[in-house]
């Protein structure tokens, strides 16, 4: 499993620790699928997905953080349940991980480094 941390240290972005509290924390995600789901499938991709989250963030799942995921499905496409999910943890790890390179951007920028 690939942490935030780790991926920004092999990036070069020298991630330094500073103490957040867990509960004052909450990240959103919403997936998106062209395919049909049902309101059970699409509620197990959200559940999947969320383990995109405890790849990238620590700590996650814990009780009081209000992490959540939200599953879209359009339709329009025969989709299998597992492999959209398995897309969907993909998808929110690389998402929380490019949100948290891009903020690390924009907060140089503004300080001027």
């Amino acid at each position: 499993m690939a942490i935030s941390e780790y991926l920004l240290r092999e990036r070069g972005a020298g991630v330094r620790r500073r103490r957040v509290p867990a509960e004052g924390n909450t990240t959103l995600a919403v997936v998106a699928t062209n395919g049909t789901l049902d309101k059970v499938g699409a509620g197990i991709v959200a559940q999947r997905a969320h383990d995109g989250f405890a790849r990238t963030i620590r700590p996650a799942h814990t009780m009081f953080d209000g992490d959540t995921v939200f599953c879209l499905a359009v339709g329009g496409r025969r989709a299998d349940v597992d492999r959209v999910a398995i897309a969907a943890v993909a998808a929110v790890e690389m998402a929380t991980v490019r949100a948290v390179v891009s903020s690390r951007r924009s907060s140089r920028a503004r300080v001027g480094w």
